[in-house]
């Protein structure tokens, strides 16, 4: 053999033997590397578990505190909204003359609800159970009222009509 066809058997034997210890060793150590890559990321988000239970855990009683304070069961929101309507009505000398069901409406991925009711009754105790429906309420703001004086002429006795719309965002 010369010179050159051993140059080239010992260069084909060096590429075989790259290309053995490639296939043999050096792909499965690589394919453990990145196995041990992601099991260690899942043991460290293994290890914050217990931390996200607890702060889940106090954002429930947070809230749960929060929906306490605003008197809200497990009911529905009319349900809530009226139930505390009434309660506010009774409280002041107001009147719930027509409540209507809920419209809804989506815009840009957000829900919006909007319930209209009247109450009737003076000006000041009108915007007192406005004032509890939005603050202390969270059922959402007020969007309009519109005011409608009425007088009834057989008894002539006047009459403070309210439309409200509020409106709830989700």
């Amino acid at each position: 053999m010369n010179s050159k066809k051993r140059l080239m058997v010992a260069l084909f034997g060096v590429v075989m033997a790259l290309f053995l210890c490639y296939k043999l060793a050096i792909s499965r150590t690589m394919q453990l590397h990145e196995e041990f890559k992601t099991l260690r990321e899942e043991a460290v988000l293994a290890d914050e578990i217990p931390q996200r239970l607890a702060r889940l855990a106090r954002k429930e009683q947070q809230l749960d505190s929060a929906f306490d304070q605003m008197n809200l069961g497990n009911t529905s929101v009319e349900n809530n909204l009226l139930k505390t309507i009434s309660s506010e009505s009774n409280d002041q000398s107001v009147r719930i003359s027509d409540f209507e069901a809920k419209h809804s409406i989506m815009e840009d991925n957000l829900a919006i609800d909007t319930y209209r009711f009247t109450l009737e009754g003076p000006f000041t105790d009108i915007l007192k159970v406005l004032y509890v429906l939005e603050q202390k309420g969270g059922f959402g703001k007020t969007v309009h009222v519109d005011f409608f004086k009425e007088r009834n002429f057989r008894t002539k006795k006047e009459s403070l009509r309210g439309t409200v719309f509020l409106q709830q965002f989700n």
